[in-house]
């Protein structure tokens, strides 16, 4: 889509992320759940989402981009929400605009970080969010915490960390000290 190269590590760790993701799930293919096929489909916008947003980023300013992003979800949550609406309390009238408030700050900080890394890396270091998903459902929901799971939460990093060029630096700063 941004006929950008990527390069053959990233596909190693996209498999890698793949296989971790399933480890974490194990999806059961006879007794299809209508939540996870959502959120499979959920996955496949995000990343041509990603893509968007980098190719977005080239030619509009981020402030643009999440202004009519957040414009267009509010009027259609707005919409869909209508014939339900009933007015919180004031208490909770507060919490909703900190929490909206937080949640715009994470998007332009989201937003202004993909000018920096191509749409492959992107779209991996947003695998990290099932990791933070198993930590909130071992520690706040009682989630069992398994081998299987601690593997897949493994591989995730592994291609975090490949993606990321920490090992890349590190290479070539042993490689500049030893000569």
């Amino acid at each position: 889509m941004n006929k950008e190269k990527i390069k053959r590590i990233y596909c190693i760790f996209l498999i890698l992320t793949i296989v971790g993701y399933y480890l974490i799930v194990v999806p059961d293919f006879h007794n299809i759940n209508i939540g996870d096929l959502v959120a499979l489909i959920s996955g496949i916008i995000a990343a041509f989402g990603f893509c968007a947003l980098r190719e977005a980023r080239k030619y509009v300013k981020s402030y643009l981009i999440i202004f009519y992003l957040m414009f267009i979800g509010s009027l259609i949550s707005f919409i869909i929400i209508l014939p339900n609406l009933v007015i919180p309390q004031l208490i909770v009238v507060f919490y909703m605009l900190m929490s909206g408030l937080m949640g715009v700050l994470g998007q332009i900080f989201i937003t202004m970080g993909y000018r920096y890394i191509d749409s492959a890396k992107g779209s991996l270091v947003s695998a990290s969010r099932i990791i933070f998903g198993v930590i909130l459902g071992v520690s706040i929901f009682s989630d069992l915490l398994t081998f299987r799971i601690v593997l897949g939460g493994i591989l995730i990093l592994i291609s975090l960390v490949g993606v990321s060029g920490i090992l890349d630096r590190y290479m070539n700063n042993r490689l500049k000290k030893s000569f």
